[in-house]
């Protein structure tokens, strides 16, 4: 077992990798509207539904990374061979899958500016030009998928997220200087994303390459390395493609369905509202190769078991108190970081539904990680089946009637058939304990009690106190989050121990 500490050194690692993009992107998303207009930045907010649109050619690969690089890990040397050849195995189809993206999309850029794309500031050969670069923004940044799983599945946190930081510094502030000091422009923006993913491809290879363990054999490419692994692939490709048709699914049919206005008003909720499946994905690339390795090394169901109920409340206790100001508060969220009344007005509800949404589906990412790890694969693919059946008639026809709003709640309609529906039938197969501990735990305890406390501040808000400065609200907003994860953790019984456990080895230490 792992101790408590570093547990705690990767939990920080990882949040620290993932959290820059988050706060570059928030601080300089409004930069980015000054200097390129509303308009040109709708065609950034494209080029990520485009690019997440694409995960589905993952198919899974990366996932199968982390695994089999975990497992033979916890083999010593005996494992390294493998290691090497597993990598160099991913590592040939990416690189040709990101060929086939840019062919792809560089051949279908003519039809996209003239049939999909509807744009009053580009022409149209404008706009082709600038698909045609963010065709190979795309490809260009396709590999780094893999070796940031090969880091990962190697627990190599630090070094991976410090890479991460120093490529969203690059991205976020100098695509800010470049179009400060060279042009203000779309496509200038566009050129130096591609510089971008070229250099940060060619690091991340470096780095995990450098990163495996030697072997006397040279790594080489093995058609028997991609069978052996080709039943996981198999399994989380399925759910790689259905889970981005689920996540990307909303944001197409409202890009059809309503103006671009509306559409920017849905983007903007749904980049705030992704901040709570943020909170939970640095805890998840800790969480997932040491259940991995576990399973790996035998550990008896008990000790599993442990483990999983630590992990499944150290996710809660960072998503849901986000996810719950987020959907109580969103009006004053939206308005303390764009400044704009109107646009936190027309956001707000859109944000609420899409807050509680994400917030249901952070809860679900450990136990997925679960089956991932056991190689339970077949379950999570029928759900994604009937979430996927469901999700798109749905949001066509809730869009079409109740606008955004609608769209939005299909959504949450899905999530919480995850937690409701799929969830118990995954506890009783993998024999974690009961749903109804985890539910009460895990979910509702901290749910109910914390919006009790939120929806009290916000009457106190709406009734006694006006608050209407930015600073102020922003203020208030950042000590409910100190509050709430405060009483998140303090109703949790397992994440107490962890931090008597990191006490405890502080204290041993000095």
């Amino acid at each position: 077992m792992h101790s408590p500490s570093s547990m705690k050194a990767g939990v920080v690692a990882n949040y620290a990798g993932q959290f820059m993009p988050v706060v570059l992107g928030i601080v300089f998303t409004p930069v980015y509207i000054h200097f390129l207009g509303i308009e040109s930045y709708g065609l950034i907010g494209f080029y990520i539904t485009l690019q997440g649109s694409l995960a589905v050619l993952e198919m899974g690969l990366k996932s199968a990374c982390v695994r089999e690089l975990s497992y033979f890990s916890a083999k010593g040397k005996k494992g390294a061979l493998a290691m090497r050849n597993t990598l160099r195995s991913l590592e040939v189809l990416y690189w040709l899958a990101a060929l086939l993206i840019g062919i792809l999309l560089v051949s279908s850029s003519s039809w996209i500016s003239r049939n999909w794309l509807n744009t009053s500031v580009l022409s149209t050969d404008q706009l082709e030009n600038v698909l045609f670069v963010i065709a190979w923004v795309i490809a260009l940044r396709w590999p780094t998928g893999l070796y940031q799983g090969a880091l990962t599945g190697l627990q190599r946190q630090l070094l991976l997220n410090g890479l991460l930081v120093m490529f969203s510094i690059m991205n976020w502030l100098g695509s800010v200087l470049v179009l400060w000091l060279i042009q203000a422009d779309i496509i200038h923006f566009f050129l130096w994303q591609s510089i971008v993913s070229v250099i940060s491809s060619l690091v991340f290879a470096i780095a995990a390459w450098a990163s495996m363990p030697k072997a006397k054999a040279r790594p080489a490419f093995s058609l028997q390395r991609l069978k052996e692994i080709l039943p996981f692939v198999a399994g989380t490709g399925s759910n790689a493609v259905l889970g981005t048709i689920l996540l990307q699914a909303d944001k197409l049919i409202v890009s059809a369905l309503f103006p671009l206005k509306i559409m920017g008003y849905y983007m903007l909720a749904s980049l705030m509202a992704g901040v709570v499946a943020m909170m939970v994905g640095p805890v998840n690339n800790v969480v997932y190769p040491r259940l991995s390795q576990m399973i790996g090394a035998g550990t008896s169901e008990a000790e599993l078991a442990t483990f999983y109920r630590l992990a499944s409340q150290l996710a809660s206790a960072f998503a849901i108190p986000v996810g719950l100001i987020l959907a109580i508060f969103s009006q004053e969220v939206l308005f303390a970081y764009t400044g704009d009344i109107e646009v936190a007005s027309a956001a707000s509800v859109i944000l609420s539904i899409l807050a509680l949404a994400k917030m249901l589906h952070a809860e679900v990412i450990i136990p997925y990680s679960l089956q991932l790890a056991s190689g339970w694969l077949r379950f999570s693919v029928y759900v994604n089946i009937g979430s996927v059946l469901w999700i798109v008639p749905a949001v066509y026809f809730l869009g079409m009637h109740f606008g955004p709003e609608g769209a939005a709640f299909a959504w949450l309609l899905v999530t919480c058939g995850y937690v409701l529906l799929g969830l118990p039938v995954m506890h009783r197969h993998l024999h974690v304990g009961k749903w109804k501990h985890w539910f009460f735990s895990a979910l509702f305890l901290p749910t109910l009690i914390l919006s009790s406390f939120l929806l009290s501040v916000r009457f106190l808000m709406d009734h006694l106190l006006a608050i209407e400065n930015r600073w102020q609200i922003l203020m208030m907003l950042g000590s409910l989050g100190v509050i709430t994860f405060l009483l998140t953790f303090m109703m949790m019984p397992e994440l107490r121990q962890l931090l008597q456990g990191m006490r405890k080895e502080t204290k041993d230490i000095k």
